[in-house]
């Protein structure tokens, strides 16, 4: 999968993602709102309606009440007396006074009123003589009403059967016990039927969504009124919360309450609000998804053209040039390119190709006049002669030499530990040979670190220099300690050299000291094997972390202390240059 692919998939995902989850959040927001505002208005809604039912059943309990303040209408008339022992005079009187103030002036709600005295006799007078079967005394509410000895009681719904018409009418009654002042002793009890008409103006026209309904409910659970007329007088149905949103708010004048309910359908439309919703969403994916590819194409243009040109480079055209129009990263990423190809063909033109020439002409000039066949069967031919004459001195120095010239010749990259402390041992040999105070040596090497490589003359500069700069100067025989330890603490091997001879001043160490910390922009001839040669090859193969490090004493001697990487060597290429690393266990290559 291409680097544009890559993009042009990862922004499309975001935006989906993002749409995705900004419109449904929109959509939860949204209804939820919706609910909380519903609700906020249903039930300030339903406040106000209770405040109205509540003036409304006030007006009809303070009716009941008319007959305490005209005393003389009903009180007088059958007080101690029964109803049927009233004469013609006094019943005309009784029903004169029940019509004029109950039946006449509401009209439209009181339905009958019913008198009764404190021998259950009875007097009923219905509006327009719209008679229908109700027994008052036989309801909770008569008992209730009783007991409540002068308070007013509402009743439950009942269907009253009318005698001129075949359908039923729901109705309800307001009773009060009617008391003498006096001595507050009961002398009867009114009853007004009362129908739903004022209840439905109040109620009906209330429409908060399709299928809403307003029903007031006793504190029995029974449907009183219901805009739904088919629940009055059964049990108020159980709403689901998820399906309904709810309102309540308690009468003060009697044990009910009103409900308002609304189906949320009703009020949200959630399937068109979803589609809309998806509609929005797919269009916006869609021009997401249309930026999105115009975009990560703009972006990865200049990458593209960026990328042949190194494929190009690759193969080893350097005339080239990346050229864009934009002053992005992209732009400084291809000026460093351009850069890094100018520095390159420099550095083929001037360096490499010198390199090349140089030693190739070195070589040739080598080939002349060394034929290493020749020499070595030279040396050969006089290490014999001098074995015939029992010269083994001479043999020894020879075959050391031998030796030493042979590794030169093979020109390696890399020796095991034990092949470079077998060459640094010859060298000190002949050294102790050719010096007026032969120099004494140690060479002691962990046996674990016998079999690791390194690179080739690694040890043999350092011993050199303790040589030529520590004990010649010396009168005197001096020591070279060779010494190879390992470092488990942080992975690593040393390797020390250490003399006794001449040492150095302060001044002399701390130059040497910076130059080797630039060992790596050191100029110089690559044929160089002093110190910065050393360093120089450590730090390009092992990085600047690893290297040499110099401790000398005037008068007291020097100490070398190269540092390598335990686990790591350099790899060799075919030519026997450094290309890349490995790692190694416990002197194992894996």
């Amino acid at each position: 999968m291409t680097f544009k692919q890559k993009l042009n998939i990862s922004y499309t995902l975001i935006i989906v993602i993002l749409i995705t989850i900004i419109t449904y959040s929109h959509y939860l927001i949204h209804v939820s709102n919706t609910k909380q505002n519903m609700s906020l208005t249903m039930n300030e809604l339903s406040h106000q309606l209770s405040i109205n039912l509540d003036a409304y059943l006030s007006e009809l309990t303070a009716a009941t009440m008319q007959p305490l303040y005209d005393r003389d209408q009903i009180e007088r008339l059958i007080s101690g007396k029964h109803l049927q022992d009233l004469s013609l005079a006094e019943t005309i009187q009784l029903e004169n006074y029940i019509r004029n103030v109950y039946l006449y002036p509401n009209s439209e709600d009181i339905t009958a009123v019913h008198l009764f005295d404190n021998q259950m006799g009875s007097i009923s007078l219905y509006q327009k003589g719209q008679r229908y079967e109700y027994a008052p005394e036989s309801t909770d509410a008569f008992v209730e009403a009783k007991k409540a000895w002068g308070k007013s009681a509402v009743s439950g719904t009942f269907l009253a059967q009318s005698s001129h018409s075949s359908e039923s009418m729901p109705i309800f009654s307001v009773l009060r016990q009617l008391n003498i002042f006096e001595i507050n002793q009961p002398y009867g009890i009114i009853v007004l039927d009362v129908n739903f008409s004022k209840i439905d103006d109040l109620l009906r026209n209330i429409q908060i969504g399709s299928d809403s309904f307003v029903s007031i409910v006793n504190d029995q659970n029974e449907v009183i009124y219901s805009t739904n007329h088919e629940n009055i007088t059964t049990r108020a149905p159980s709403l689901n919360a998820d399906d309904w949103l709810r309102a309540e708010a308690e009468l003060n004048t009697a044990p009910w309450k009103l409900e308002l309910g609304v189906p949320i359908k009703s009020v949200l439309n959630q399937k068109e609000l979803l589609l809309n919703s998806l509609l929005i969403m797919a269009a916006s994916i869609l021009v997401a998804v249309m930026f999105s590819g115009w975009f990560s194409r703009k972006v990865t243009l200049s990458l593209e053209q960026l990328q042949r040109l190194m494929r190009k480079a690759e193969s080893g055209e350097f005339n080239l040039r990346f050229h864009t129009k934009s002053r992005d990263e992209i732009y400084h990423l291809g000026n460093s390119f351009n850069h890094m190809l100018t520095q390159i063909k420099e550095l083929i033109d001037r360096t490499y190709v010198a390199e090349i020439r140089q030693r190739e002409a070195q070589f040739s000039a080598l080939q002349s006049q060394i034929n290493p066949h020749f020499l070595f069967n030279t040396l050969e031919t006089i290490r014999m002669m001098a074995e015939t004459e029992g010269n083994s001195e001479t043999v020894k120095m020879i075959a050391s030499l031998g030796k030493l010239l042979k590794v030169n010749f093979r020109q390696q990259s890399l020796v095991t530990m034990q092949q470079e402390l077998e060459y640094v041992e010859h060298y000190l040999y002949l050294q102790s040979a050719r010096l007026s105070y032969p120099p004494k040596f140690i060479i002691a090497c962990d046996d674990s670190l016998k079999k690791i490589p390194i690179h080739a003359l690694m040890i043999q500069p350092l011993v050199e220099n303790s040589v030529l700069h520590g004990l010649r100067p010396l009168s005197r025989s001096g020591c070279i300690h060779v010494e190879v330890i390992r470092k488990e603490a942080d992975s690593s091997f040393e390797i020390r050299v250490k003399d006794d001879g001449v040492g150095m001043a302060a001044e002399r160490l701390e130059e040497l000291r910076k130059r080797m910390q630039t060992a790596l922009n050191e100029s110089g001839q690559e044929t160089s094997i002093g110190l910065l040669n050393v360093e120089r090859r450590i730090q390009l193969s092992y990085g600047k972390k690893f290297g040499l490090e110099i401790d000398s004493i005037e008068g007291e001697g020097t100490t070398v202390t190269c540092k390598l990487p335990l686990y790591k060597i350099p790899q060799q290429n075919e030519t026997g240059g450094v290309i890349g690393y490995e790692y190694i266990s416990n002197g194992d290559r894996r």
